[in-house]
């Protein structure tokens, strides 16, 4: 019981490595995928040869028929031209010149990114995270085929997943742009910064839907939002410069967490009827942590914001209810660190897990978190319920963050227990090491620390 926190105070955390955050046009730079000199861009056939033994024409896979639609639904919500992901799989010639590699780390299971497993509970957006064989085999069939273009006229309508929010009637925007400074010696590299963003509300509203507004995508590692009551917030974080926030500076009267974004990160949709309030006297406050993915970013300002779909009454409440462990210790060297804890419930709280976001540092391998309902009465005797699992996965990807909307909320009763475990990897062999010497690890807000959260929302 003593191991374990559910706690809105110690709110700092989500980051997220810039390997793969910075983008990378093929032909601009006139590199091929493996870095030889390219006269032009590949040729993308506009259409097959049919000719065979058969006298009937083979009908063959093409870009606007298959690929295309293919590419929308698994791979554009980061590879596209503003995307964090490398290549533009938007245009035909730049996914013609990466498909074999794309081919190869679908195979080696590296793309697309890992996530939580479906058969541990259903969850909305399943079906772009996680890409099927029968998808896979389509891909490799267009190279097969000469990589064709095809027919316009054949392109299906279908809607790729998205990052932004279509339809927000409210954005917000951090005061003013921001040059990070990167002047903390001890943490060299980044900077955690806390701004209050101007909004005030003549009347409370209800959050329904957000997504972030990332303005320098290669330099914003996380955001977190959260509120605080304007007569808690000091002079000194009113202004449009911020304040630091670093080791626990932001939560001094926070009141409550409203988001969290990390690269990979979806916008945040509730059920219909849910809502998140905010009142007349909070203010939001935006936690930004910035990090210096190279030179180039020396200088930079920064503007972002959040979008936010609104109304004025809600039937149901929502909270984010952050259920974490900070006592842990990572050994070094260790492959597969565990770290379990359970607690239960008082019992006057009962509500819906609508959903939750996992989250770790880069020595993150897995995570579980699951229910273990109160047996029917207090009769110790009475047979233990079986454990219901909530998310799951082994194979945890720093750069793919994802708050999992289950497709049906799971009640919860006081009494009931829920467990969140996190597995470690903090091995030489780790390509995430950040030591060449592993040393032991504990938890901490900066990179190079390690978290076990499960960012979980609840209905009232």
């Amino acid at each position: 019981m003593g191991r374990w926190i559910a706690t809105i105070g110690v709110i700092a955390l989500f980051a997220c490595d810039g390997t793969d955050g910075v983008k990378v046009s093929l032909f601009d730079t006139g590199t091929s995928v493996d870095g030889d000199a390219l006269d032009s861009p590949p040729e993308v056939p506009v259409d097959g040869d049919d000719t065979g033994d058969s006298d009937e024409p083979v009908e063959k896979v093409t870009w606007h028929k298959d690929i295309r639609p293919l590419m929308g639904k698994h791979c554009t919500r980061c590879h596209y031209d503003a995307g964090l992901g490398v290549g533009d799989f938007e245009d035909p010639i730049v996914v013609s010149a990466m498909a074999e590699i794309m081919l190869s780390r679908i195979d080696s299971g590296v793309m697309p990114p890992p996530v939580s497993d479906p058969e541990c509970r259903e969850y909305k957006g399943a079906d772009h995270l996680r890409m099927p064989p029968e998808s896979r085999d389509v891909l490799a069939s267009w190279i097969e085929d000469g990589k064709v273009l095809g027919d316009p006229e054949e392109a299906p309508d279908f809607e790729p997943i998205s990052e932004t929010l279509a339809d927000a009637d409210m954005v917000l925007r951090i005061p003013e742009p921001y040059v990070p400074l990167f002047a903390d010696e001890s943490n060299p590299g980044n900077e955690y910064r806390c701004f209050m963003i101007d909004m005030v509300l003549e009347e409370a509203i209800y959050i329904t839907a957000m997504a972030p507004l990332v303005d320098q995508k290669s330099m914003v590692h996380h955001i977190v939002l959260f509120t605080k009551n304007v007569a808690d917030i000091p002079a000194h974080e009113q202004g449009p410069e911020g304040y630091d926030c670093i080791d626990g500076g932001m939560a001094d009267g926070v009141n409550g967490m409203i988001a969290g974004w990390a690269p990979g990160a979806l916008p945040v949709e509730f059920p219909s009827g849910y809502g998140m309030r905010l009142g007349t006297d909070d203010r939001l406050i935006a936690q930004m942590h910035y990090f210096q993915s190279g030179p180039e970013m020396v200088g930079v300002a920064d503007q972002t914001g959040y979008a936010f779909r609104t109304a004025d009454s809600v039937e149901r409440s929502v909270l984010m209810f952050p259920v974490g462990n900070f006592s842990f210790e990572i050994p070094a060297g260790e492959a597969a660190y565990k770290d379990t804890f359970e607690f239960e419930l008082p019992p006057y709280l009962n509500f819906e897990i609508l959903g939750t976001f996992p989250h770790m540092h880069l020595l993150g391998s897995g995570y579980r978190m699951w229910l273990n309902p109160k047996p029917p009465d207090d009769d110790e005797e009475d047979e233990a319920a079986e454990d219901v699992c909530l998310v799951e996965s082994d194979q945890y990807d720093f750069d793919n963050q994802i708050t999992y909307f289950f497709e049906d909320p799971v009640p919860v009763s006081g009494g009931d227990t829920l467990g969140f475990e996190c597995t470690w990897d903090n091995s030489v062999d780790n390509p995430n090491q950040m030591y060449d010497v592993p040393r032991d690890i504990g938890y901490g807000e900066r990179t190079d620390e390690e978290m076990c959260f499960a960012f979980t929302l609840i209905g009232l």
